[in-house]
């Protein structure tokens, strides 16, 4: 997952991309803050409802190296 928390732009580091897990958003008071992107959340939820995680597991553990 890239970028997790959104970034800066490298020509305009004032401008933000929304491009993350969390979006960052400017207060008026300069302050920055994360806010969860949920669609991204819920697709990722979902990918990882569909996978099984001890597949990689399984099969690095039990491959000679």
């Amino acid at each position: 997952i890239y970028p997790l928390i959104d970034r800066p732009d490298w020509e305009e580091p004032e401008r933000w991309h929304n491009s993350g897990l969390w979006d960052v958003v400017s207060h008026p008071d300069g302050t920055l803050h994360r806010v969860l992107c949920e669609p991204y959340a819920q697709d990722l939820r979902a990918a990882q409802s569909i996978t099984e995680p001890t597949f990689l597991f399984n099969h690095y553990q039990t491959r000679a190296f």
